[in-house]
C-alpha cells in the first residue's frame, strides 16, 4: 500500500471537508486529527504509519496517547474548533501497516481501531470493533477505492497474493489435519475389518497392536508404540475415539496450527503407549487412538486455563500470527465443562474397567507438558 492519498495532502483535505483539524506529530509517522462533535465531547482520530522500519511497543502506545490527551485537555479554549468545554474525549486509532498481526498484537485489548492492510489496500474491521465512527469509514473505503482503482496496475502480485490470502484463509476454516487422521484411522479400520476380526486379540496382534512380549524383543516391535494408534478393536471403539478426534482436534488444530497439532498427537499417543506398556500387564493386548486424543484434551485443557487468566493466545506461534478470537472460543468453554473433562480424564484412567487407562493418563500428562513447554518458550 504506497498511501499516496496521505502523503499528497489528500487525507488531510477530506478530514478537514468534515469538519476535523490536525495535529502534526513527531515521529512522522503519527498524525491526529479532531473535531468539536457536541457541546460535550472532542472526536480524536489517531493515523499510525506502522511500515517495517517503524516499531512502536504497547507501552509506547499508551504513552503516546496520554501525551495527546494531555495537550488536548491543557489547550482547550486555544486550539482551533475547540471550545474549552468538552467533558470527553472520544479517540479512534488507524494503523496501516504490512503485517498487521504484528499491529494487533501491539493494539491487544484496544477497544477502537482498526488496520488499513498496505499489502492487498483493504480495509480489516474486526467483529468486535465500531463498525463506523462518525462517518470516518466511508472517508477511509473511498480514498482506498481510489487508489487502488488507479494504481492495480503498478502492483500485478497483489492479485495473486489476495488470491494466496483467500485461500489460506478457507484453509483456516477446515481442520485439514484432524480430517485427514479420521480418514487414515477410517480406511485402517475397513482393511483389517475385511482381512479378519478387529475383535479378536490375536489378530489384532498380527495387524501392529500392542503386546509387550513382544515389544521386549526389540527392533521392528517397538514400531507397536506408533502402529497401535491406528487400529481398533471393532467399529463401536473406532466410532468413539473419531468423534472425540474431532471434536477436540478441530479445536486444536485452529488454535496451535498443523505441526503443533500434530506433535502433541503422536507424542502423546507414543508416550500413552510407552506408559502403558511400563504400568500395564503382560498379556495385555491394546490399541487405539484414544492415549493420542486424551493429549489433545489435556492441551485444550491447559490453554482453557491460560485463557482465562487473561493471557493472549496465538494461532500459530511459528509465524507469530495472534488471533484474539481463539482466546474468545477457549474462554466459551466454562469451568463446568472444563471440570467435567477432569473427571473424564480421572475416570477413564483410573477406575473403568476393560480400558487401557494407563495410555489414557500418559497421553493426557503429555498434552499438559508440550503446551506448558510451548508457553515457557513463548
Amino acid at each position: 500500500m504506497n498511501r499516496e492519498w496521505e502523503r499528497s495532502g489528500e487525507l488531510e483535505q477530506r478530514m478537514r471537508e468534515n469538519g476535523f483539524s490536525v495535529i502534526y506529530a513527531k515521529p512522522e509517522e503519527i498524525s491526529a486529527y479532531y473535531k468539536q462533535n457536541s457541546a460535550d465531547s472532542l472526536l480524536v482520530v489517531l493515523f499510525l504509519d506502522y511500515h517495517r522500519g517503524f516499531f512502536l511497543s504497547r507501552e509506547g502506545f499508551d504513552s503516546m496517547k496520554k501525551s495527546l490527551i494531555h495537550l488536548l485537555e491543557s489547550s482547550k479554549g486555544q486550539l482551533p474548533g475547540v471550545t474549552g468545554e468538552e467533558k470527553e474525549i472520544r479517540m479512534f486509532t488507524v494503523v496501516c501497516a504490512e503485517e498487521t498481526e504484528a499491529a494487533k498484537q501491539m493494539l491487544f485489548q484496544e477497544k477502537n481501531f482498526w488496520l488499513i492492510d498496505r499489502t492487498t489496500g483493504h480495509l480489516l474491521i474486526y467483529e468486535d470493533q465500531p463498525a463506523d465512527f462518525f462517518g470516518l469509514r466511508s472517508i477511509l473505503e473511498d480514498l482506498l477505492e481510489e487508489e487502488i482503482s488507479s494504481d492495480y496496475d503498478l502492483y500485478p502480485e497483489r492479485d495473486s497474493i489476495q488470491k494466496r490470502d483467500s485461500v489460506r484463509e478457507r484453509n483456516k476454516t477446515l481442520p485439514v489435519i484432524t480430517l485427514f487422521l479420521i480418514a487414515v484411522n477410517g480406511i485402517v479400520f475397513l482393511v483389517t475389518e475385511l482381512l479378519g476380526d478387529t475383535t479378536n486379540a490375536e489378530y489384532m496382534v498380527h495387524c501392529g497392536a500392542m503386546f509387550p512380549p513382544l515389544i521386549q524383543k526389540g527392533g521392528v516391535q517397538n514400531l507397536r508404540f506408533v502402529s497401535s494408534l491406528f487400529l481398533h478393536f471393532g467399529f463401536l471403539h473406532l466410532f468413539n475415539n473419531m468423534l472425540a478426534l474431532y471434536l477436540f482436534g478441530e479445536m486444536l488444530e485452529k488454535l496451535i496450527g498443523k505441526m503443533k497439532f500434530l506433535m502433541v498427537y503422536f507424542l502423546g499417543g507414543i508416550l500413552g503407549n510407552v506408559v502403558s506398556y511400563g504400568f500395564g500387564g503382560d498379556d495385555v493386548v491394546s490399541a487405539g487412538a484414544s492415549g493420542a486424543v486424551y493429549a489433545l484434551i489435556g492441551a485444550i485443557v491447559v490453554w482453557v486455563i491460560y485463557a482465562k487468566l487473561g493471557n493472549p493466545v496465538y494461532e500459530d506461534w511459528t509465524e507469530g500470527e495472534f488471533e484474539e478470537k481463539n482466546r474468545k472460543r477457549l474462554l466459551k468453554i466454562g469451568i463446568p465443562q472444563l471440570i467435567f473433562m477432569l473427571i473424564m480424564v480421572l475416570y477413564y484412567g483410573s477406575f473403568a474397567e476393560g480400558i487401557d487407562s494407563a495410555a489414557h493418563l500418559g497421553g493426557f500428562g503429555m498434552g499438559v507438558i508440550l503446551t506448558l513447554l510451548d508457553i515457557w518458550i513463548m
